[in-house]
């Protein structure tokens, strides 16, 4: 997940055609990822409040998605 925020950034501070590479990011999480729910998804959010204030995107979408077991 820190992978994909970071390329944002990097994406947000790049330009082509006076236009930046990525103005918007979107995360898709698992929200029962493991043994506990919604650990990966609660992370991701905390880590978004942080990253906000550095990001050169206009904003990032964080969904999550419940796995069904079968």
């Amino acid at each position: 997940m820190s992978d994909d925020i970071l390329k944002f950034v990097k994406g947000g501070k790049t330009q082509r055609s006076n236009r930046k590479k990525i103005e918007f990011g979107c995360l898709i999480v698992p929200v029962n990822w493991g043994e506990r729910n919604n650990d990966l998804y609660n992370e991701a959010m905390r880590c978004m409040k942080f990253i906000r204030s550095v990001l050169h995107v206009e904003d990032i979408a964080v969904i999550g998605y419940r796995e069904r077991s079968v």
